[in-house]
């Protein structure tokens, strides 16, 4: 029996995967760092675009994908959160990876650590056991404590930076930009969606800062171009279509998926919306400050 969303008969590591706790009692990079050096450190076979910020991140970390597949590499792609199956988060060559597999790799080396921990070590050691050219890789919640930020990425990319988990990043946007900024290591081409945050990535130790504006394939494109030190074809990712943003599920009536999830993603949804009444099904946890307006 396939397990719905994952592409796979077995279902035995999804069980427990669901199982394990989302949030860490403490954050901080001891837990990931201890089961990476089990498998080998993973991490270290290749290169990365390391994916940060607010809202864009996992179309960007895609369509980079695609541009650097165009070009002939072999490329791993790890995104959060999924939209249908657990199986989407790792990609590798565009297609979803065995997740029964990469689980049972990390699981016995995994105890105590989180959900998302499991998926990013499960995603590197994955893309190390195929032979990747190289990873793009999106990060989970921020960026100092993420368990995304055991990479030496050549390039990072800062989509944007709009108010999110508050409670854990910090109160302005200049402190959650800190947050994402933390993951730049010396040297790294960093690429930004908005030039306020230049003097944060160069205090990081960017080597050089790209600034784009557009859209996520703008930033997607100079990415892959700084990684590669030549240009792309940025018509080689018209083909990447991303589940739950601004998705058509339906003509009659009409529907359509969008996981925009703060102010700033509404605000991008809006005038992209055809002119008429909808009716909104959203989904949120209870703890959400946005839930305190819409639940009894």
């Amino acid at each position: 029996m396939t397990v719905p969303g994952t592409g796979h008969g077995s279902d035995e590591h999804v069980y427990w995967l669901q199982a394990l706790s989302p949030w860490p009692e403490e954050f901080g990079l001891a837990r990931i760092r201890a089961l990476l050096a089990d498998l080998g450190d993973p991490q270290r076979s290749f290169p990365a675009v390391h994916v940060v910020g607010t809202n864009g991140k996992t179309s960007t970390t895609l369509l980079c994908a695609a541009l650097l597949r165009a070009e002939g590499l072999r490329v791993g792609a790890y995104i959060s959160p999924h939209v249908r199956g657990w199986d989407e988060r790792i990609q590798v060559d565009g297609e979803h990876a065995d997740l029964e597999r990469a689980l049972a790799r990390v699981r016995p080396h995994a105890a105590g650590a989180t959900q998302f921990e499991v998926l990013t070590a499960s995603a590197l050691a994955e893309f190390a056991a195929q032979a990747v050219d190289v990873a793009v890789v999106e990060a989970g919640l921020g960026g100092r404590h993420d368990a995304t930020n055991v990479l030496d990425a050549r390039v990072v990319v800062l989509t944007n930076v709009s108010l999110e988990h508050t409670a854990v990043l910090g109160e302005t946007r200049e402190e959650i930009a800190e947050e994402k900024l933390a993951v730049v290591s010396p040297g790294a081409v960093v690429v930004l969606g908005e030039s306020e945050w230049e003097h944060a990535a160069r205090a990081n130790g960017a080597s050089r800062v790209e600034i784009v504006s557009g859209s996520n394939l703008a930033l997607a494109t100079v990415a892959a171009e700084a990684l590669l030190a030549r240009p792309v074809d940025p018509h080689q990712a018209e083909d990447v279509h991303v589940p739950g943003r601004l998705e058509r599920r339906g003509e009659e009536p009409l529907e359509i998926w969008d996981g925009a999830h703060n102010l700033a993603g509404v605000g991008y949804l809006l005038p992209r919306l055809p002119a008429r009444r909808f009716t909104v099904v959203a989904s949120m946890t209870r703890t959400s400050a946005r839930c305190s307006r819409l639940c009894p």
